[in-house]
């Protein structure tokens, strides 16, 4: 077999949003994957991933260090998946064939091309990580089946980070989509999150209908991973648990306001995003990333997206 050093840092969703293509690469060649220490902690119990090299810190020192282990190391391919200064830096101490895409695929896309693309491959983030290992001898793209999910819980993620707050839903929107699904399914809730996200998901969680147990903040990456996989519908804003949650095929809804739904989509046909179409009525992203609150959910309606993906969640 075949071996690569395949390089991806970068925050939790980017990471997440690898997973598939890795496991695909993984069944003809051995991977070493030079990561962050949160990467690191992600691919923790992936066995597709032959060893992982942990670049703990950005500092030139810690980048310098990282040289012999890339250069003494005889691998066949060198992977970017990332396509920054420090990865590109890395690359040129490779002993193996270069493969990156630091162009990104999607940055020269017209919004109808955009849009186009998404429809096609899911989105243009996994458009790029496709695009560069579809250049491996032997690579192809065959992902796992989805298979039904244990109907016992729903997953709604519904925080963001204090930097992100214009990604959280208004707590009357949650209300309405609590409800709705109430009335479909009947299922206990589970709230994820992060540990600084708990103060405002238990506040919510207190005006929100149906029986919920509040986990954000409880669990460490994998048993995070555990209760995305086992779920039955994962119903999320923008966010490295929707994304966590589409790889282990669990049927995913995004609901995206102020960021990018094309570019950031959740993996699979199973998953699906949804934005307020008042609001963007031409289906084309905001232009950058918002930070500023504002009116992006009025007019979302849950039931789009479970119509989306019913015939994944009919089969639960």
């Amino acid at each position: 077999m075949s071996s690569l050093l395949v390089v991806r840092f970068s925050a939790l969703g980017d990471l997440a949003s690898t997973a598939p293509y890795l496991s695909c690469a993984a069944r003809t060649h051995d991977i070493t994957l030079l990561t962050s220490p949160l990467g690191k902690n992600y691919f923790s119990d992936a066995a597709y991933i032959h060893n992982i090299l942990e670049l703990k810190d950005t500092r030139l020192s810690t980048l310098l260090k990282m040289i012999p282990k890339v250069f003494d190391n005889t691998f066949d391919y060198f992977i970017d998946l990332h396509g920054n200064d420090r990865s590109r830096f890395l690359s040129r101490f490779a002993r193996g064939q270069r493969l990156s895409n630091y162009a990104k695929a999607y940055r020269n896309l017209t919004p109808e091309a955009a849009i186009a693309n998404y429809v096609k491959q899911g989105s243009a983030g996994q458009f790029d990580y496709f695009s560069i290992l579809s250049m491996l001898p032997g690579y192809r793209f065959e992902p796992e089946p989805f298979e039904p999910k244990p109907r016992d819980y729903i997953v709604l993620n519904i925080g963001s980070s204090e930097k992100w707050l214009s990604k959280r839903l208004p707590l009357a929107k949650w209300q309405e989509i609590t409800q709705i699904l109430l009335q479909h399914y009947d299922l206990p809730f589970m709230l994820t999150g992060a540990a600084d996200e708990v103060d405002y998901i238990t506040e919510t969680a207190r005006s929100l209908p149906g029986r919920h147990e509040i986990v954000a903040g409880k669990t460490t990456l994998i048993e995070l991973k555990a209760i995305l996989k086992n779920a039955y519908l994962t119903v999320s804003t923008d966010s490295g648990p929707m994304h966590m949650s589409a790889v282990e095929r669990t049927p995913t809804i995004g609901i995206f306001g102020a960021t990018n739904w094309l570019r950031s989509a959740p993996y699979g046909p199973w998953s699906t995003v949804l934005f307020d179409r008042l609001r963007y009525p031409e289906g084309v992203p905001p232009a950058r990333s918002l930070l500023e609150v504002d009116d992006y959910f009025g007019h979302v309606d849950i039931r789009e997206g479970l119509a989306a993906i019913s015939d994944y969640l009919q089969q639960g």
